[in-house]
């Protein structure tokens, strides 16, 4: 539950606002200036900041005008300063030393799809955290349009009806 059901009097397995989760995410970029993903990455950690979350973002550049902005939304921007490029497997490392610099344990860590998923996986794996990893594969909408009206209660069959379909 969020800090919403406790505003709204629901006690039932709800945590003190002092307990939320502190929530990690990598993305490229802030904002929806970059599309797709930092798009989708910039709302969800502002919607958790909202409820209370305590949220930090990693990205592989950002300005002081990416930075005033998260802060206006709840959300500390921390910065690889890796000039163009894209994540990759190797930056899991960088990730993990910039988060012991900050002295920071992220109860929950956010990835995205082949894009900053694995350097997630590599700093949870050398930070030897224990906390949760939530890894979001984005794709086209056409290629799960064909799910709609199926029960996603048995994800096997659903994965084996998918093989094959182009995008």
């Amino acid at each position: 539950m969020c800090a919403a059901a406790v505003r709204h009097g629901r006690r039932s397995g709800v945590p003190p606002m002092s307990s939320m989760p502190r929530i990690l995410s990598l993305s490229t970029g802030w904002c929806s200036i970059h599309g797709g993903i930092n798009s989708f990455n910039t709302e969800i950690c502002a919607a958790l900041a909202q409820i209370g979350c305590p949220v930090d973002c990693i990205v592989l550049e950002a300005d002081t005008a990416d930075v005033a902005n998260a802060q206006r939304r709840g959300v500390r921007l921390l910065s690889l300063n890796q000039q163009g490029g894209d994540f990759n497997s190797a930056l899991g490392t960088q990730v993990g030393r910039l988060l012991k610099a900050e002295g920071l344990s992220p109860d929950v860590w956010i990835g995205h799809d082949l894009i900053t998923g694995p350097p997630m996986l590599t700093a949870h794996a050398l930070a030897r955290a224990t906390t949760p990893k939530v890894m979001f594969h984005h794709m086209h909408y056409l290629s799960y349009k064909a799910l709609e009206g199926r029960s996603s209660c048995n994800s096997s069959s659903l994965a084996v009806s998918l093989e094959g379909q182009e995008d």
